[in-house]
């Protein structure tokens, strides 16, 4: 799945690179995109301020779309039982949504600049954020209010992810470094350093034992072992 600066998103086939379909409808750039945990669903957050919720099997159909941040949606997620929808804005804010109705279930304000990459826990009872405020926040779903802010990094937070058992916490920066976050405490773990230019995307595998680093302007995806901080490759 991808999103294109000519406002479309398109679903591809793995296993031959070939265009299954298109989906048209923002009016700007489309910056964020994801599938629902069942595949069925896509995601869409643009630069024309909304999220738009697509079906997978159907050729371009919109099942509904979301208005109410005031500034490009720079970010998008999914809840693990597909029930909530996420967003991050450059309004400086993350935004709570129902996935059936469209209703905005709640607002959660704190960071100080745009909000680049959100995340949910695996649980779902949390939500993570990174900003260009150089922070990362843990906030209750719930309450929207910040169970924790995370300092240290020295530019803008690009990109944020939980790792499979929602214990830890990984962010990417323009500042290069990785870090590893302990959720609990909010303690930095380690630094993984190596880029020779700003990280905006970073993720865990799935038995959370290495982290991946891509998006580099240094032109380079990184593996690294979670556990120790070395690169593997």
């Amino acid at each position: 799945l991808s999103g294109s600066h000519d406002q479309t998103l398109r679903l591809w086939e793995t296993e031959s690179g070939q265009q299954i379909r298109a989906f048209a409808g923002h009016q700007d750039e489309v910056s964020s995109v994801a599938f629902s945990p069942d595949g069925r669903r896509l995601l869409s957050g643009s630069r024309d301020h909304t999220l738009r919720l697509w079906d997978a099997d159907e050729p371009g159909q919109e099942t509904l779309a979301f208005a109410g941040h005031q500034d490009e949606v720079s970010s998008v997620a999914f809840s693990p039982d597909g029930r909530c929808l996420l967003s991050g804005s450059h309004d400086h804010t993350l935004r709570l949504w129902d996935a059936e109705t469209g209703q905005e279930i709640r607002s959660f304000a704190g960071h100080q600049s745009a909000v680049g990459s959100v995340a949910f826990a695996p649980d779902g009872r949390h939500l993570l954020s990174g900003s260009d405020d150089q922070t990362l926040r843990l906030w209750d779903a719930d309450s929207g209010q910040v169970v924790r802010a995370f300092a240290g990094h020295q530019d803008e937070v690009s990109s944020v992810a939980f790792s499979p058992d929602g214990r830890r916490l990984v962010s990417g920066s323009h500042d290069q470094p990785l870090y590893l976050w302990d959720a609990e405490s909010g303690q930095q773990i380690r630094s993984f350093a190596g880029h020779q230019d700003g990280v905006s995307s970073v993720a865990f595998s799935p038995d959370g034992r290495h982290l991946l680093s891509a998006g580099s302007w240094d032109q380079t995806l990184r593996l690294w072992d979670a556990e120790t901080g070395q690169e593997i490759r």
